[in-house]
């Protein structure tokens, strides 16, 4: 890893994945695939993956996202593993320390340019909720026990469609229509109480797949988290073919601002 870095970045995690004192390989596999599909980018400045332990970043989750090199970088948060509770245990390297939604807020609110964040299997009402509250302009999600075949098409695809510099919008509404299973839900938030609304359980008391956002933040949806310039894919589509690298004719990331 290079002292700074100027493509966004999307930061792979497990959680929830110690079970009987083992580690469970197929949520690993998932993390693994993700960082293939993301190394397959067509762009020359599209998003880059850093997994903890690897590229010189620390092996604990808490120095990792937080380390100085990328934490302003990180546009996009990936999390992998069964859902349980709003409490994460996430791995350090010596036991797994219980991280509950409260914390995770504090250190999400670190991260000031996180444009994405992707629940995958492990996703809960309270994990969504924090993350709309926390100005997350995007929360996809999907809530299971395993990963199965038709969760890890979803990743798949909707991966391709990001590292291909497609909008957060485009790449929702790519999904849902592969997917009837995966939806759009658009959430409201009533200040005064401090409460998201929208959150609806399906008919089997399940949390229901999909991209979840903020009513208000739809227009932040039409920006990519997977390019040095997330606007740039306002442009004709033509400019997502790949280009020589030159650099030096693009502007450092935009900072959007987390509330």
């Amino acid at each position: 890893m290079s002292a700074s870095v100027s493509r966004p970045v999307a930061f792979l995690a497990c959680v929830n994945d110690v079970l009987g004192g083992k580690k469970t390989k197929s949520w690993r596999r998932e993390k693994s695939r993700v960082a293939r599909y993301i190394s397959r980018k067509r762009h020359p400045f599209s998003v880059e993956s850093v997994q903890m332990g690897k590229k010189g970043i620390s092996p604990n989750f808490f120095e990792a996202i937080l380390d100085r090199r990328i934490r302003e970088s990180i546009t996009i948060l990936h999390l992998c593993g069964p859902s349980e509770s709003d409490h994460l245990r996430i791995e350090t390297p010596n036991q797994m320390i219980g991280v509950h939604v409260d914390e995770l807020s504090k250190l999400i609110g670190k991260l000031p340019n996180l444009k994405m964040v992707f629940l995958s299997g492990c996703a809960t009402r309270g994990l969504i909720e924090m993350f709309i509250k926390r100005d997350i302009p995007a929360v996809f999600a999907i809530q299971d026990t395993h990963p199965n075949t038709r969760s890890q098409d979803i990743v798949k695809e909707l991966y391709e469609q990001l590292v291909k510099g497609q909008t957060l919008a485009k790449v929702a509404r790519y999904i849902s229509h592969r997917f009837v299973e995966f939806q759009e839900h658009r959430l409201g938030y009533e200040v005064e109480k401090d409460l998201v609304s929208g959150i609806e359980d399906d008919l089997l008391g399940a949390l229901p797949w999909g991209m979840y956002y903020l009513r208000d933040n739809a227009l932040r949806l039409d920006q990519s988290p997977a390019l040095v310039d997330p606007f740039r894919t306002l442009q004709p589509e033509s400019w997502l073919e790949p280009v020589p690298e030159r650099e030096a004719d693009y502007q450092p990331n935009m900072r959007l601002r987390v509330s």
